[in-house]
């Protein structure tokens, strides 16, 4: 073979492996031909074409010392040409390894799955652990679940266990299947002894910051797409915005988390006013109960609060040298990686931005809210609308308006509803979706469950919360406003245990005129 080919088909096997364990002057270049360049001898031993695991595997017992070196894993032994079996079959040349009693180490695992597409990987392994399982302890005494938890402690085995398990989630929605089922169990039990509050770090984002992780971030963000670089930036501008990412202390590069915040001197209604580059709210407003609009201590204590003074319930009576200089809003937070659902990854970088922030923030009183969206509250009206006659108490509160929320739901024109008159009955209904519809006693809104079980307070609701279209479609434009404040941690604790919500009194007077 000629030496051209072979410095491609070795430059593919090091592209595959992704340069676990490279030595470090090797890891400063993104060309893996330049490594090779440095490295490598003159008249490398020549590969085969195949790069199926099997053929790797015994392409990499013949080569010399040196080359073992620069792909930085060693197989313990020749895993030997063992034809492959169907799919979902254990990996043949492993099965060989367990049958003879030998250990299997992790450098032979990432070395088999380094090579294998991510369906053949989750097969590989959860038919290696269903072999083992059937098979019984091996004649070492090695546990498979033990050779999975040390792939986890190699950085390279952390980003394919949580490659796995995102994997597993996407087969299991196609077929659910017992094996699967034990395996995504397996690996979120590993995951959750590695990626603990302790073993992550904050990060904040600014324009100096790596480019990848710029890319990652600008084409991840879920919940307000972040369409140009310019928007980007604006997400950055010092002193007005704040962008936070939230990783593996062995995989600081890798954000699996990201937050977005806004600071101002008052409380933001709208999020259009800040994905716009608004310094200071201009637009949106609270949703304010209609029994108690003409209620002076009402107006006063609302105003007092949006006014930047600290009236937070349940907290002791403050007086005016409590004034708040510092209102930093959450506006868009999101995983980024699926395998890590179960884990609490968000909360944590909530927690973390706190005190990050009130280390930045001396000076004045530091209020910690949220605009948050409710995604399934357009598509739970939908439903409860076509069956309006079961559910007695979502008739009540339609009232006289079922024909016109109807109309505004079925709708593809986007329109305003407080320009027709529904945000009294919208604001309701928003409401009840978000304090009574439970799922296994926890709010069946997905981000109501998250601000809430990390010990936010539901403080209001808004109106013309937003202009986008995506959001619109969502929740006719309303939005929530969840508070952070120092007793999150225990409200946290409270609602673990009891399931209990703890509401601002907006919210609480609203939920008053609820059937």
């Amino acid at each position: 073979m000629k030496r051209g080919n072979t410095r491609r088909d070795f430059t593919r096997v090091l592209s595959l492996l992704h340069f676990s364990g490279l030595p470090r002057c090797c890891r400063r270049t993104s060309s893996p031909d330049a490594c090779l360049t440095r490295i490598l001898p003159a008249s490398p031993v020549p590969l085969r074409e195949s790069y199926n695991s099997l053929s790797v595997v015994s392409n990499y017992n013949a080569l010399a010392p040196v080359h073992h070196d620069v792909l930085g894993v060693s197989p313990s032994r020749s895993l030997g040409d063992v034809p492959a079996s169907g799919p979902g079959t254990p990996h043949p040349g492993v099965v060989h390894l367990i049958s003879k009693g030998e250990l299997v180490t992790v450098e032979d695992i990432l070395l088999i799955l380094g090579t294998e597409e991510n369906e053949t990987k989750v097969r590989i392994l959860s038919g290696l652990y269903q072999h083992h399982a059937n098979s019984g302890p091996s004649k070492s005494g090695f546990s498979i679940e033990d050779v999975y938890v040390r792939m986890g402690w190699v950085n390279v085995g952390l980003c394919t266990l949580i490659q796995i398990r995102e994997t597993c989630t996407m087969m299991l929605r196609k077929r659910p299947e017992s094996d699967l089922f034990t395996l995504d169990k397996l690996v979120l039990q590993i995951l959750k002894k590695i990626i603990t509050y302790e073993s992550t770090i904050i990060t904040k984002v600014t324009a100096d910051s790596p480019k990848e992780i710029l890319d990652i971030i600008r084409l991840n963000d879920r919940v307000h797409p972040i369409n140009t670089h310019k928007n980007l930036q604006h997400r950055m501008t010092p002193r007005y915005r704040s962008l936070y990412m939230l990783s593996h202390k062995r995989l600081p590069t890798h954000p699996l988390v990201i937050l977005n915040v806004a600071h101002s001197d008052a409380m933001f209604q709208s999020v259009s006013d800040i994905l716009e580059g608004c310094t200071s709210p201009v637009s949106g407003d609270s949703l304010a109960c209609p029994q108690s609009r003409d209620v002076a201590s009402r107006d006063a204590f609302i105003t007092r609060y949006d006014s930047g003074v600290d009236a937070t319930l349940s907290l002791k009576q403050q007086g005016p040298q409590y004034k708040c200089d510092n209102f930093h809003t959450f506006y868009s937070i999101t995983s980024l990686r699926v395998g890590l659902r179960g884990i609490p990854c968000g909360g944590w970088l909530v927690t973390k931005a706190k005190k990050l922030l009130a280390e930045e923030e001396k000076y004045g009183k530091n209020v910690y809210t949220t605009l948050s969206p409710i995604p399934g509250f357009r598509e739970w009206v939908a439903v409860n609308l076509k069956r309006s006659a079961t559910n007695s108490a979502f008739k009540e509160i339609l009232g006289d308006d079922a024909d016109r929320v109807r109309d505004v739901t079925q709708s593809e024109k986007q329109q305003d509803v407080s320009t027709i008159g529904l945000q009294d009955t919208l604001a309701r209904l928003a409401v009840y979706y978000l304090t009574r519809e439970k799922q296994r006693g926890f709010p069946l809104d997905p981000v109501a469950q998250f601000h809430m079980g990390n010990g936010a307070l539901l403080w209001s609701i808004r109106w013309a919360g937003t202009r986008s279209p995506q959001m619109q479609s969502q929740s006719y434009g309303l939005m929530v406003n969840y508070l952070y404040d120092e007793l999150a941690p225990e409200r946290a604790r409270t609602y673990a245990e009891s399931k209990e919500l703890e509401l601002g009194q907006t919210v609480q007077q609203w939920c008053q005129l609820l059937p």
